[in-house]
């Protein structure tokens, strides 16, 4: 290092102890005052949609680490595949949408059965599906 990086490094630690700054992370405090039930209900959806928000960014952090270079020891694509179940179950929590996606069925649509039902006629039932 030069001699100008080990001053600025030096410099700020010694800001940073003189404002009295603690150099760990620390929770945040809840700003959120719940007065009845209802209330903490919305409160602690609140929070959950803000939690929800950080596991995007996590995310978009690995997803960054992994095109920057995979850290040795550290399996990122185990990480993000957790990141993303955690993410989606909470998301589904917060905004339901109807029944959980079942097992997707291929469809193939042809122009014969977009033809036929834009005349107003049931598409004939094929056997096979055509290319």
């Amino acid at each position: 290092m030069t001699r100008d990086r080990v001053l600025c490094l030096v410099w700020l630690i010694l800001a940073v102890s003189c404002a009295g700054l603690s150099l760990k992370a620390t929770a945040q405090p809840t700003s959120l005052a719940a007065t009845d039930e209802g209330d903490a209900a919305a409160a602690g959806r609140g929070y959950l949609s803000q939690s929800l928000s950080a596991l995007q960014w996590a995310r978009r952090y690995a997803d960054a680490a992994a095109r920057s270079g995979r850290p040795a020891g550290f399996d990122v694509d185990r990480y993000r595949a957790e990141l993303d179940t955690i993410a989606h179950g909470l998301e589904r929590y917060l905004r339901p949408e109807g029944p959980s996606p079942g097992p997707l069925t291929p469809v193939e649509i042809t122009g014969q059965f977009l033809l036929e039902g834009l005349r107003g006629r049931a598409p004939r039932p094929t056997g096979e599906s055509q290319p």
